[in-house]
């Protein structure tokens, strides 16, 4: 499997586990949404025992490094709350960056949006000039 990237961000792996830190810097490294904080929320550590408790998960589902490569490293179940608590924009962009670390594919980036402004006062002539 290759390596993951978010928005342009490499998300370092350490036994199957995903770096919360190298993540939150890809989100925007806002302080509200440090892996910490992430970690201490009742709903983490509902989702993280119910993780324990299934048979495939051959190790803890979050670990919190102090040396060699530090950081707070979680599987990828936790990687996707994560993301879903930081924004349903970067939610997305990790559920993309997963789908294309497996597909072998690239990440497309988002598509530019349109913007057109509208003159109310000439629309509302020209609606009424129509001939409808």
């Amino acid at each position: 499997m290759s390596d993951l990237t978010v928005l342009d961000t490499s998300i370092r792996l350490h036994d199957g586990l995903y770096c919360l830190n190298d993540l939150h810097k890809a989100s925007g490294g806002e302080e509200k949404h440090t892996p910490n904080r992430f970690v201490r929320l009742n709903q983490t550590k509902e989702l993280i025992a119910e993780i324990k408790q299934t048979p495939d998960m051959a190790s803890d589902p979050l670990r919190i490094i102090r040396c060699g490569t530090p950081g707070t490293y979680a599987c990828k179940e936790l990687v996707y709350d994560y993301a879903m608590w930081i924004s349903a924009k970067f939610h997305l962009a990790v559920i993309r960056a997963f789908d294309a670390m497996v597909t072998g594919g690239s990440v497309q980036p988002e598509p530019e949006r349109l913007t057109i402004e509208v003159n109310t006062d000439e629309y509302a002539s020209m609606q009424q000039e129509s001939p409808h």
